[in-house]
């Protein structure tokens, strides 16, 4: 895939689809109608090749603010893309490149689709009481830790192609892997938003001295969804419909939800009790006279 920050496009690609595409995420949508097209020339399909030599060095957000609105924009294209004209280039992709960007574009909305499944689901137990088929604990055990296991075995698998060089060789990326799952409101957000055809505008992510500051509305989509869960773990007991297990799926998002805002906050109280208290004005002192 095209990736927006890092990279050098034939100028005749580009005019044979029209130019850069009409997207928040410009540069996926771009990429998918390259991909889909072929050289004029030739008649041969466009081909991407990737280089893991350092050719530029970019620099990520650095705020809570400005790292969800990059999310906020990269999910919203994305999902964009997948409800209004990505069907039509399936065809002309072909079967491996097509499989490729299906797999690419399905984590934002299936991330954001398995959390209102999951919001669904709790609502109807917690609240109404609703139950499901019931599966034996022990086969979702089975089946559930061989896909858990399945996952996580081939994510660590492709870490040793990792070729990013602001990370240790061997490095587990637990930590990226953390910030998304943060992001899942915004992912949610995103989806709502595209699927109701809401506009949105294409925002610069600031770097450096020109981050945005954080404040409180920056939480505002984890922050609702944390009121939800409240509201849910809260009737439960009132409705007598209390069950460890379906417990567990508002209370680990409850925590998703919260963490960003407390981490917000602990930085903020670190920040004003490292910064100096202004010094007092020393009195002005005293003539003293002198006798010879």
């Amino acid at each position: 895939m095209l990736v927006g920050t890092n990279n050098a496009v034939r100028i005749s690609a580009l005019r044979g689809i029209g130019g850069l595409q009409d997207s928040i995420t410009e540069d996926m949508a771009t990429s998918l109608v390259v991909h889909s097209g072929r050289n004029p020339d030739t008649g041969a399909r466009w081909r991407s090749v990737y280089t893991p030599d350092v050719l530029a060095v970019g620099e990520g957000p650095s705020s809570w603010t400005d790292y969800f609105t990059q999310q906020h924009r990269w999910s919203r294209g994305t999902d964009e893309v997948i409800v209004t004209s990505f069907a039509k280039f399936m065809w002309r992709l072909g079967f491996r490149r097509g499989l490729h960007y299906a797999l690419l574009t399905s984590y934002y909305p299936l991330t954001a689709l398995a959390w209102l499944l999951g919001a669904a689901n709790a609502v109807c137990y917690l609240v109404l009481g609703a139950k499901g088929v019931q599966v034996p604990m022990h086969v979702w055990l089975m089946l559930y830790v061989d896909a858990a296991l399945f996952q996580v075995g081939l994510y660590v698998w492709n870490r040793r192609h990792n070729t990013s060089p602001h990370e240790d060789a061997g490095s587990s990326g637990l930590a990226g892997m953390l910030m998304s799952t943060l992001s899942t409101p915004v992912y949610v957000s995103s989806f709502l938003g595209a699927l109701l055809r809401r506009n949105a505008g294409f925002v610069v992510t600031p770097k450096g001295d020109s981050a945005s500051p954080d404040r409180l509305l920056t939480f505002a989509p984890g922050l609702r969804w944390a009121a939800f869960y409240v509201v849910l773990l809260i009737s439960a007991p009132i409705g007598a419909h209390v069950h460890g297990a379906m417990w567990a799926w508002p209370a680990i998002n409850l925590v998703i939800c919260l963490v960003p805002p407390a981490i917000w906050v602990g930085q903020e109280h670190q920040r004003r009790r490292a910064v100096p208290p202004p010094a007092s004005e020393k009195p002005a002192e005293e003539p003293v006279e002198s006798y010879a």
